[in-house]
């Protein structure tokens, strides 16, 4: 379980009509699993400028995204009869990559196949046990990038073990914010957890990660952002996730708002306030989500073209949260810690785990 400084963040009343560049399209698909390209793109389309991003392939000898999209494409030609069994004890792990088609849980088997089939004819890959970890018919230990499991909205990061990664800038230092739609119903939202790398302006991982953010939430405006209803600015450290994402060494932030809100249908823009020109925050993208973000500069927020513009095909990662149970209160300089603590009666300055026991702490209270 990952650690924490607690930081309360104070909410700034903010009044802004936020203007598209362009038409978005709502450009819905299922949760499940993403199409690379919409058929009703429009090829002429030229966007005023390009979000930065950087994509890293982690192993180029399997091919993996197009083997991926041929799948995908080829869901109604796949032979439904051949589909291996789940639930065979020989199947292997459905956590982990069996090298073989379906796997040995037939609940989890049959959930995952039911919208990726070729887990079930093909073979049970490092895609189709990650979906197994993010699905709750399946019963897979945490990750360090899992959404915790009572978050009221979860897009978790793609994880490192993929075969790529890929992140967008959001910096105030380079001009460039990021947004992504979220749904939490009629939930309240009290906090965001969000994974963020640092990067030159090349791509390159810098050593340097700030510890301040703007959390701003939005209306949904016909598929777009719309007024902002609340920013936040976060103080909170980040905590090392303990692998090499591409090159970039990934930190997990968790933050709470002093003042809970309710939306239905939003959007959410995280970013960096780096102190640094050359190190800037940018954010690793999620396979859950609905394949659509939009980025803003000085001239407004651009939603790209007619079923979203390439490069707008993304989710980005974060974590709504509802109000935190109570917890573990860790003094790191005192090395004490007490139990069954209400997020509001621990110090800011203390470490602050819900849900969690002082016995459960990892790294322990007091160390590094």
């Amino acid at each position: 379980m990952k650690r924490y400084s607690k930081k309360l963040i104070t909410a700034v009343g903010l009044i802004l009509a936020m203007a598209t560049t362009s038409q978005a399209n709502s450009n819905q698909r299922s949760s499940a699993v993403r199409s690379q390209q919409n058929s009703d793109k429009t090829a002429a389309y030229q966007r005023p400028n390009s979000p930065t991003h950087f994509t890293r392939s982690l192993d180029h000898s399997s091919n993996e995204v197009t083997t991926l999209v041929e799948k995908i494409v080829d869901f109604e030609d796949l032979n439904w009869d051949s589909l291996r069994a789940c639930g065979e004890p020989e199947a292997g792990d459905c956590c982990e990559p069996t090298g073989s088609p379906s796997c040995n849980d037939s609940a989890c088997c049959e959930s995952v196949c039911s919208y990726m089939p070729w887990c079930c004819e093909d073979e049970w890959d490092a895609y189709c046990a990650y979906r197994a970890a993010h699905n709750p018919d399946c019963e897979c230990a945490v990750t360090p990038y899992d959404c915790p499991a009572d978050s009221i909205y979860s897009q978790p990061p793609r994880p490192a073990g993929l075969d790529f990664v890929q992140v967008y800038v959001s910096d105030e230092i380079s001009g460039q914010m990021m947004y992504d739609r979220f749904w939490a119903e009629t939930s309240e939202i009290c906090g965001v957890r969000w994974w963020a790398v640092a990067a030159t302006p090349l791509g390159d991982h810098c050593g340097e990660i700030t510890d301040t953010f703007q959390i701003t939430i939005y209306e949904d405006n016909d598929g777009a952002p719309g007024d902002a209803v609340a920013s936040y600015p976060a103080t909170t450290s980040g905590v090392f996730a303990g692998v090499n994402y591409g090159g970039w060494w990934p930190y997990e932030f968790i933050a709470y708002f002093d003042t809970c809100l309710t939306i239905p249908t939003g959007w959410i823009s995280i970013q960096g306030i780096s102190s640094t020109p050359d190190c800037r925050i940018a954010l690793p993208t999620s396979d859950f989500g609905d394949g659509y973000v939009c980025s803003g500069w000085a001239m407004g927020i651009d939603c790209g073209g007619p079923g979203g513009e390439p490069g707008l095909d993304a989710d980005l990662n974060f974590c709504l949260l509802g109000n935190p149970l109570p917890g573990a209160c860790c003094d790191g300089v005192a090395g004490t810690c007490i139990d069954h603590v209400a997020f509001g009666d621990c110090p800011d300055s203390n470490r602050f785990e819900p849900g969690l026991l002082c016995s459960d702490l990892t790294p322990p209270c007091g160390q590094a």
